[in-house]
């Protein structure tokens, strides 16, 4: 039960940080969003272009960890997945916090889960990472 409650504090914590306490919006944000979105990176700060990316490689991350384990838990996992491309850890939360621990896998995989428990997998999300980071850390500026 701690647990449940800690993962519930820790989400209404992320969520009050980032409506009540983040930096408000600056003007070109909207802008800058669509220009990452859309591919358009021609004078943009390398290292903004690498963490835009990695936003996506993580909710790839999640799957792998999550449809696996949703096979076995009273709440479906795959809405707090497809949640988390859009608001990443946002969504994931709340589900860490419904989950039952326990419970082991059983059954055939399906060929969604054979793809992401599959070895090579990781080795794709890991290389991907790290050659984001370096050409972020390479050519950005932390300023």
């Amino acid at each position: 039960m701690g647990r449940k409650i800690a993962f519930w504090l820790l989400w209404i914590g992320f969520a009050t940080y980032a409506l009540v306490l983040a930096p408000p919006d600056q003007p070109d944000t909207l802008q800058l969003i669509q220009h990452l979105s859309t591919g358009e990176w021609q004078g943009l700060n390398p290292l903004v272009i690498a963490l835009f990316n990695i936003m996506g490689i993580w909710p790839l991350i999640y799957s792998c960890v999550l449809l696996m384990d949703g096979r076995t838990q009273a709440v479906p996992a795959w809405p707090f997945v497809l949640g988390s491309f859009a608001v990443g850890a946002f969504a994931v939360i709340p589900y860490l916090a419904l989950r039952t621990p326990g419970g082991s896998f059983s059954g055939a995989k399906s060929s969604l889960l054979k793809l992401l428990d599959a070895r090579w997998t990781g080795v794709i999300l890991t290389v991907g990472t790290l050659m984001l980071l370096g050409y972020g850390l390479h050519g950005g500026e932390l300023g």
